[in-house]
């Protein structure tokens, strides 16, 4: 009996010392916290090797609510007050904000306001809007959204939708850390009046580079008044050389279906994401295995997820969990945050981050999700009260919550220190100095030489030798004298 209950009691202590599934949560999210209430819409976070966590959000300036590009940052626990660190031109937009952290610790940050923009901060001074650099316009035609990411080399890729006279998905590249951007490169071309939105960009162990995007009919091909949406589908292409050249596009997805986000996991598949609406309503997801070379079968994950509310969010952590935030029409909400884990075709539990503020009035969208050190879940999202006279108009609340899950953290690592370059030094003033101008010399082009003239030869010769035979006359003489006088 001792022997029985011993080993029960080391049964259940190993049991208790043994580690948590990995992908799945040590505890529940945290409570939502509101970190803006003035019109924010958009929002995009990232986490950098410190673990410290960035958010970036923009405004329609349609509220009254100023327009900008604003920025928050949570270090050691602590949030930050907000900043808006750029500025759009005057009457515009400020939307669609994208970021990537590369190795030397700057923050390289595209957003849309009508037209593209880019600028870079370190990490050091993102706080600092004049830490900024003054925007970069990088088209002169409309877009409707960008991503940016950097590849293996250290190049920097945004991939944008146009919406100009001739529409089409580009991606734009910089090999020196944003510097100089090369000719934007064509990765297809919308058929049939059609423009690209909802670009989503992926890196692989390889250095391929993956792009996937929705398209859409304009309001004018649809008819007076209508929406652009439904999409009228989703497409993929692929990059072997850094974004030189891309594969014929892929349609991943038909009608009524968009809002696409494509990731890398740990194993180098590569998934899609996407959401249906009307008679495709769902939540849709796709991978292609490198190890058998073929696209897996289409899996709706949300048979009841209704509505486009913004593309997916992924994030991979240490165990190689990838972690998806979609945001879904269901109840109480009109809608809805879920969270999913998904392991070599195994599924975790599904969860609802803003249960707790679940409002039949509420609509809860636009998720944008970060793992910090491999093992700290960080999600944000939009809010919008939907009892506002006009939805377009009304201000977006944006929240935050987090997780911590069992995957073992990754050493953080110092923010890498700013290298200024050296101030170029002043040069000594040396005292002027006027000295006389020298007669300049007087060169005579060669083939012009002045002739010499024969006589001028002859003259000195012929003189030369007069005066020599006068000297021998008058010396013979005086010698002849010398002997006649001695005689």
């Amino acid at each position: 009996m001792r022997k029985l209950l011993l080993f029960l009691l080391l049964t259940l202590f190993s049991l208790a010392l043994a580690p948590a599934s990995p992908g799945q949560a040590l505890g529940p999210w945290s409570e939502p916290l509101l970190l803006n209430d003035e019109g924010a819409t958009t929002p995009f976070i990232l986490a950098d090797s410190s673990g410290a966590v960035h958010v970036f959000w923009g405004s329609t300036g349609l509220t009254g609510t100023k327009s900008a590009i604003f920025y928050r940052r949570l270090a050691d626990g602590v949030w930050s007050e907000t900043v808006d660190i750029l500025a759009p031109p005057a009457g515009s937009s400020a939307i669609y904000p994208s970021a990537a952290i590369d190795e030397v610790g700057t923050i390289h940050l595209v957003w849309v306001s009508d037209k593209l923009y880019y600028s870079q901060a370190h990490l050091s001074q993102a706080l600092e809007p004049r830490a900024w650099s003054s925007p970069y316009q990088m088209t002169n035609y409309a877009v409707s959204d960008a991503v940016i990411r950097i590849a293996l080399d250290g190049s920097l890729n945004v991939l944008f939708g146009s919406r100009g006279s001739t529409p089409a998905v580009y991606l734009l590249k910089s090999e020196d850390g944003g510097d100089f951007w090369r000719v934007a490169v064509q990765v297809s071309m919308p058929q049939g009046g059609a423009y690209a939105l909802t670009c989503s960009l992926a890196v692989d162990a390889a250095g391929r580079l993956h792009a996937a995007w929705a398209e859409a009919l304009p309001k004018a091909t649809q008819g007076e008044g209508a929406a652009e949406i439904p999409p009228s589908g989703v497409y993929y292409a692929r990059s072997d050389d850094g974004g030189a050249h891309w594969s014929y596009p892929r349609a991943i997805a038909g009608a009524d279906q968009g809002d696409p986000a494509i990731g890398v996991d740990a194993q180098d598949r590569l998934h899609i994401f996407w959401s249906g609406t009307g008679s495709a309503a769902g939540k849709y997801h796709l991978y292609w295995d490198p190890q058998f070379g073929e696209w897996s079968r289409i899996e709706r994950i949300l048979p009841s997820g209704e509505g486009l509310l913004g593309p997916p969010a992924l994030a991979l952590d240490a165990s190689g969990w990838l972690h998806i935030a979609i945001a879904a029409a269901g109840q109480p909400a009109p809608g809805e945050i879920i969270t999913l884990s998904w392991r070599a075709g195994r599924w975790g539990d599904a969860y609802q981050p803003a249960q707790s503020l679940a409002d039949a009035e509420v609509e809860h969208a636009q998720p944008a999700l970060a793992i910090a050190l491999g093992n700290s879940l960080h999600l944000v999202w939009i809010a919008i009260d939907l009892r506002d006279v006009q939805q377009d108009d009304s201000p977006g609340y944006l929240w935050y919550a987090s997780r911590q899950l069992a995957s073992s953290p990754i050493e953080a690592l110092p923010v890498p220190t700013r290298v200024v370059p050296p101030a170029t030094p002043t040069p000594l003033v040396q005292p002027t100095v006027v000295l006389p101008t020298p007669t300049p010399w007087v060169v005579v082009a060669s083939g012009f030489l002045p002739q010499t003239p024969v006589w001028y030869k002859v003259v000195p010769i012929v003189t030369g030798a007069s005066l020599t035979v006068l000297v021998l006359i008058v010396l013979l003489r005086i010698s002849f004298r010398k002997r006649t006088h001695v005689r």
